[in-house]
């Protein structure tokens, strides 16, 4: 439950990330369709450099100083070892038969 939780809530900060920074590219294309309109004259490197200093100040990205995705990761390793274990563990017991015979009392 509580991987289940935690990749969860991060894939949906990745989302969200990911729609603002769509919502910025969008704005950054209609902002140099007007652009264009009003200066003819734009060169390619200007479109260029307008748009990186656009994605600098608008761009979104997830601040994690926790690394959430390495520990997610790492959990899901260790609950898949864990469990490969014991059904390893389990299918040996269950293997395992022993069957005991009283000759004692044979006649």
């Amino acid at each position: 439950m509580f991987l289940i939780a935690l990749r969860s809530s991060y894939t949906d900060a990745i989302q969200k990330i990911e729609t603002q920074n769509q919502r910025v590219e969008d704005d950054i294309k209609d902002y140099l369709e007007r652009s264009a309109d009003s200066d003819k004259s734009m060169s390619a490197d200007e479109i260029r450099k307008r748009s990186e200093i656009f994605h600098q100040d608008r761009d979104f990205s997830l601040i994690d100083p926790l690394d959430l995705k390495d520990k997610i990761d790492k959990l899901s390793t260790e609950i898949t070892n864990f469990r490969e274990e014991c059904d390893a563990a389990i299918s040996e017991h269950n293997a395992l038969t022993t069957v005991e015979i009283d000759l004692t009392n044979i006649d």
